[in-house]
C-alpha cells in the first residue's frame, strides 16, 4: 500500500505520541493523568491517520486492543 506524504507524516506523528506515552508511563505509572493526556494526543493523531487512509478496520482493532489487550485478535504490546 502506498501512502500519501500526509498519511505518512500523520503515522510518524502518532508513533512519536506513542513513544511519549511510554515515557509518561515509566515516569508516572500507567494509570496516571499524564498517560491519559498522552493517550488522548496519540488517539487524535491516529484518528488523523485513519481519516487520511480511511482504515476503519485498523481503527476498530486499535481501540479494542488498547482497552482489552487480552481480547481474541489482539497482539500484546505495551502501547
Amino acid at each position: 500500500m502506498v501512502l500519501s506524504a500526509a498519511a505518512e507524516e500523520a503515522f510518524h506523528a502518532a508513533i512519536e505520541a506513542a513513544y511519549a506515552m511510554e515515557d509518561m508511563a515509566r515516569l508516572w505509572g500507567k494509570d496516571s493523568e499524564q498517560v491519559d493526556g498522552a493517550y488522548a494526543i496519540y488517539e487524535a493523531r491516529m484518528q488523523h491517520y485513519y481519516d487520511l487512509t480511511r482504515s476503519n478496520h485498523e481503527r476498530f482493532w486499535n481501540r479494542r486492543c488498547h482497552k482489552e489487550p487480552w481480547a481474541p485478535g489482539c497482539r500484546l504490546y505495551d502501547v
